[in-house]
């Protein structure tokens, strides 16, 4: 069983600098095409149970260039990109304003624990300088279905190694990713 990247691409016209991106990890039941295409509709899947968080100015954009990462050279898949699009009509807020969700693994280190920064979703997600509590909800309820479907992984570049999710964390703070040249 191989190790896929699945990028997500976030565009949000709604906002100055309105391009994201997550990067995913799978790891199918098989290779056959059809296996990491599921893996890539359950990457999907999470983001349209969040449609509704994200404003109408979000498209986001899953597997437009899935790789397989645990071999060299590392080669394309042809898999079918899927687009999910934000459904909240109001408006946006800054781009680098984000949820954070913490990915676990059964084993402690540093190696074996991912983060995916998700927005920007629309300003009602916002109470103050929190988010919603509905927005927490929602996502540990998408992120509870990606972990039962038993396919995204957290991988170690360092190590080379590729290991289960099994559980995850996500909290109402505002948090926000900066880059790093």
């Amino acid at each position: 069983m191989g190790i896929y990247r699945v990028p997500v691409t976030i565009t949000n016209l709604a906002v100055v600098s309105g391009l994201g991106a997550n990067v995913w990890h799978v790891q199918p039941a098989t290779d056959a095409l059809v296996d990491v295409q599921a893996a890539i509709d359950g990457i999907r899947d999470f983001y349209t149970a969040l449609a509704g968080r994200y404003n109408t100015s979000t498209t986001l954009v899953v597997g437009s260039r899935v790789l397989r990462i645990d071999v060299t050279p590392q080669p394309i898949i042809a898999s079918t990109p899927r687009v999910v699009a934000g459904t909240d009509g109001g408006g946006a807020i800054p781009a680098q304003l984000a949820n954070v969700v913490s990915w676990r693994t059964a084993i402690a280190g540093r190696s074996y624990r991912g983060r995916t920064y998700l927005g920007p979703f629309a300003a009602s997600q916002l109470s103050g300088t929190v988010w919603i509590s509905g927005l927490s909800t929602g996502i540990g309820t998408a992120a509870a279905a990606l972990i039962a479907a038993g396919r995204i992984v957290v991988w170690s570049e360092k190590l080379q190694v590729a290991t289960p999710i099994i559980g995850y964390a996500t909290d109402t703070h505002v948090e926000t990713m900066r880059s790093r040249n």
